[in-house]
């Protein structure tokens, strides 16, 4: 950075406001990582059972330094897994997709082998017509 704008006297101020930006946009972009791994403020994910009174036993994935400030993971396990699994859904569908175009991919071929075939069956039965008019 230049070293002007570290002399505005708001340079401090915008920076923090940049950091905090950028965190909550990885907060975001961390609902797409399933089950997370990791949380944007860098710590572990875990696996943390709820010992509050109205929900005992509920299973969280929670950032282990988590505070609960809009800016670390928590989410419910089962709405984790769930999300995964939907995930995981829709990559096997795509991937159905493609092996099914695979198959008529593969019935072309088969079909041009079979034309390629015939075509070569015909210019050997030309070439002998020819050969016998030159005689």
């Amino acid at each position: 950075m230049s070293n002007i704008s570290e002399k505005d006297p708001y340079y401090a101020e915008m920076k923090e406001l940049k950091e905090l930006e950028n965190r909550r946009t990885l907060i975001a972009d961390g609902d797409y990582e399933l089950p997370p791994t990791r949380c944007p403020c860098g710590g572990r994910i875990i696996e943390e059972t709820s010992q509050i009174e109205a929900d005992v036993g509920r299973k969280y994935l929670t950032c282990n330094v988590f505070e609960n400030d809009g800016l670390h993971i928590r989410k419910i396990w089962v709405h984790a897994i769930q999300e995964e699994v939907t995930k995981l859904k829709n990559e096997v569908s795509e991937q159905s997709k493609q092996i099914r175009s695979h198959g008529f991919y593969e019935y072309q071929i088969n079909e041009m082998r079979t034309q390629l075939a015939n075509n070569a069956d015909e210019i050997a039965r030309l070439k002998e017509l020819v050969a016998s008019i030159k005689r």
